[in-house]
């Protein structure tokens, strides 16, 4: 593992690299521009549209319009699967990375709380979630506000009311800790 800092902003360790489950997308990731791959590369990190739009001079606007395009030319359809967590553990896969800080990772999670974490990791939406598990939306939901982001142990260089990183992005990062 080799210690640094990705975008020079949240400190990370780059990774042996991983196989990928899903070859099939990580292809698309070099037909992408170097603009679609910073922004890719930023919300791998966990950083929302609104931090990468500050970060990189733009309006959330048109980072949202930037996912758009990179949602289509990884050919990345939202049935079931949250987009914004397919995209970034493609990135991760290929590029592989960790967050460096040891003690951030879950306390206290319950085979419920794991169960549910293995199903965000594989990039799978709220309501795919819900449908695997025999529940509601809703019920996930408030699970995900109330149960998984109140027992993510955060890295030190982010703050819990921090609004520039993206919980479920950074929940999948932390996930192979559990």
């Amino acid at each position: 593992m080799v210690p640094g800092r990705l975008f020079g902003r949240i400190p990370y360790v780059v990774t042996t690299p991983t196989p990928n489950p899903d070859m099939s997308l990580s292809k698309y990731l070099y037909e992408l521009t170097d603009r679609q791959m910073t922004i890719l590369g930023l919300a791998a990190t966990a950083y929302t549209n609104g931090a990468i739009a500050d970060i990189l001079l733009l309006t959330p606007q048109s980072v949202r319009e930037y996912f758009n395009r990179i949602y289509m030319k990884m050919s990345i359809q939202p049935d079931g699967m949250d987009s914004r967590v397919v995209a970034a553990r493609t990135y991760r896969f290929e590029f592989p990375f960790e967050v460096a800080d040891r003690e951030a990772g879950f306390v206290g999670l319950n085979p419920y709380d794991r169960e549910v974490l293995k199903w965000l990791a594989e990039g799978y939406s709220n309501g795919e979630i819900a449908r695997r598990m025999g529940s509601t939306i809703r019920k996930i939901n408030g699970y995900f506000r109330r149960g998984i982001y109140g027992k993510m142990v955060l890295p030190k260089t982010i703050k819990p009311d921090n609004e520039r990183v993206n919980k479920r992005v950074l929940a999948m990062l932390l996930a192979d800790r559990v």
